[in-house]
């Protein structure tokens, strides 16, 4: 199973923690019994789980008990396997969408009446089984289906109904999920009245291009900050993953701003006067930001402030006068206002590093396998970066070739460097700004492993990279 992003309420935790547990695997070799190929995944976790343990008390176990037995009947008579269990949290693989669809309807029916209410989420793909679970974005996306549920409701994925008899199908309509990913189309199995699905609305937040790995202790906490502080600041250098940090937190928090959740990308913004207006434009506010906002219970997500830290005083106004305001900042440095709590994004340490460097390199070659040479290379990216952190932009930037390595550092460094100078900082230094080999191999005099090749461990992303150009007079460079 592959790292999933954690939730914002404890009961969706359960849902991380089955995802979670395989994450930094190494070996690829499927588990007993796993189906492979074209498989359905299905996720279960009970609604309200704390509200059971404090109405049923010593009689929790029991009644938890049930619901277990109850479940595994429904999916072992429709040949379900079980991948793995957290608390209350079921994740099973079928071989086929009707013995997966058939199975959550007879459990369903097995709990209904019953005190244990049950959301299931189902979606079919085409996961990579290993030693120990599946790996694979459809795992991610089978996940987030049933957190996005309600107890007692059954949704489906368009993947799954395309494999399905004609029945009792009720069209959601498109939806974006927690995990950031472009819009999808899910189905509820069944005639039964629910609210509507928990996933995004009332916001704007950039599509990721990623799943989101790593950083579940990071979100969490941030996720517990943001629920108490009015303007809670993430810190620190370019690059550490500020901006992917914050945006995943807004989208596991939305149900609790029905005004919206609104991301204003302020990094090509360079007068502070500007930054009101900013938002304004986002939020449609034509007659006054306070105003407009007034008591509304939204979030903002103030993205790159650092260039424009005079800004302070106003949106600790704004604050002042919408009391159902918060806001979420990314800056290099705090703001240093009453209402705000900083929280500094931390760096890697070498065992996330790896993680992380394998779980990307899973998205673009599902086959990749660690190696020793994995960890050297995030080694010396670390020690590239002056050891005060480990960039996961780095890893981003890491290339087939080994002078482009060392570029896409080196890049990474001048763009932080310019920002610490107070020079203008565009997001496209990465393709404006010529570096040579012997420039980015000054930052780490060690030369880059070159046996195997980059290359060799992980087919690199077909965009977003540092690439070797060839210039006239011969020797390499970057951009």
């Amino acid at each position: 199973m592959e790292a999933a992003p954690s939730q914002g309420t404890g009961e969706d935790a359960k849902l991380s923690l089955l995802l979670a547990a395989g994450h930094g695997r190494e070996r690829l070799v499927p588990m007993q019994g796993l189906p492979t190929g074209t498989v359905t995944l299905l996720f279960t976790d009970i609604e309200g789980s704390t509200r059971l343990l404090e109405e049923h008390g010593d009689r929790y176990a029991t009644v938890l008990a049930d619901h277990r037995r109850a479940l595994r009947d429904a999916f072992a008579a429709h040949d379900g396997v079980e991948v793995d269990t957290q608390g209350d949290a079921f994740f099973y693989a079928f071989a086929s969408a009707i013995g997966a669809v058939a199975a959550a309807s007879t459990a369903q029916q097995a709990l209904s009446g019953g005190p244990v209410q049950v959301r299931m989420g189902l979606h079919t793909g085409t996961p990579i089984a290993t030693d120990e679970g599946y790996v694979g974005i459809d795992v991610h996306r089978a996940a987030r289906i049933c957190a996005a549920g309600h107890g007692g409701q059954i949704v489906v994925s368009d993947s799954t109904r395309e494999l399905l008899e004609d029945g009792t199908f009720h069209d959601l309509g498109e939806h974006r999920l927690k995990d950031l990913s472009e819009p999808v189309r899910l189905y509820q199995i069944g005639d039964g009245e629910f609210p509507r699905l928990r996933t995004l609305h009332q916001t704007n937040l950039p599509v990721a291009p990623a799943p989101f790995l790593g950083r579940e202790r990071e979100l969490a906490e941030v996720l517990g900050l943001l629920g108490t502080s009015r303007m809670l600041t993430l810190t620190g250098p370019g690059g550490t993953g500020k901006t992917r940090l914050a945006a995943q937190a807004a989208a596991e928090s939305a149900e609790q701003y029905p005004g919206g959740v609104w991301w204003i990308s302020l990094a090509a913004v360079r007068d502070p006067a500007l930054v009101l207006d900013s938002i304004a434009q986002v939020l449609g506010a034509s007659d006054g930001l306070a105003d407009h906002i007034a008591e509304k219970e939204l979030l903002l997500l103030l993205d790159n402030l650092e260039q424009l830290l005079e800004v302070a005083p106003d949106l600790a106004d704004l604050l002042s006068r919408c009391s159902g305001l918060r806001m979420l900042v990314t800056s290099r440095e705090p703001l240093r206002i009453a209402a705000e709590q900083e929280y500094p994004v931390p760096p890697f340490v070498s065992e996330e590093a790896v993680s992380f460097f394998g779980a990307r390199a899973r998205i673009v070659n599902p086959s990749f396998q660690q190696t020793p040479v994995v960890s050297k290379i995030c080694s010396r990216l670390t020690a590239a970066c002056g050891r005060r952190l480990f960039a996961p932009l780095a890893l981003h930037f890491f290339h087939d070739d080994t002078a482009s390595s060392g570029c896409a550092i080196m890049l990474w460094l001048a763009r932080d460097w310019r920002s610490q100078s107070k020079a203008p900082v565009n997001r496209t230094v990465f393709g404006t700004l010529p570096v040579s080999r012997t420039c980015a191999e000054a930052i780490s005099p060690a030369p880059w492993p070159s046996s195997p090749r980059a290359s060799e461990i992980v087919r690199p992303p077909r965009r977003g990279l540092a690439v070797p150009v060839t210039r006239s007079g011969g020797g390499q460079s970057c951009r």
